[in-house]
């Protein structure tokens, strides 16, 4: 058995299956969200990984933020209840759809990369996607 150490400092045991693969013996509390953060051999640490504990099914939906920072523009989105999906940040810039990934900082964070002033000069409208659950659209 192998302990795996999480961001939140709870100790869960954990059985290794392959290189990458790791069995999770669901631990005896109310939490149903893991959030786990490699540290490799040489030091370093990897992305901070979210991951569902239950399978319950997940109500889609949050807010979406415009945050104008030194450098130009980013967009968060607050997740209402951690998904355990990847949504896609959908922008229409005159008149064409441009999909940009999202990055997942908190449990129910996610911001996009940062965009320049001129590169939104365009922009008519911002969207949500969530591509891996039927392609369903949820912001406008």
């Amino acid at each position: 058995m192998r302990e795996l150490i999480c961001l939140d400092f709870i100790n869960i045991h954990v059985d290794s299956i392959s290189n990458n693969n790791y069995f999770v013996y669901y631990p005896n509390s109310d939490f149903d969200v893991v959030s786990c953060q490699p540290i490799y051999k040489t030091g370093a640490i990897g992305k901070t990984k979210f991951k569902r504990l239950s399978n319950q099914s997940e109500k889609l939906g949050g807010e979406l933020h415009i945050l104008d920072k030194q450098r130009g523009t980013v967009f968060e989105f607050k997740e209402i209840l951690f998904s355990n999906k990847e949504p896609v940040l959908g922008l229409i810039l005159d008149k064409v759809l441009y999909k940009f990934p999202l990055m997942r900082i908190d449990k129910n964070t996610l911001i996009s990369e940062l965009f320049h002033p001129l590169e939104l000069r365009e922009l008519s409208e911002i969207s949500i996607f969530y591509l891996d659950y039927k392609k369903q659209k949820i912001m406008r």
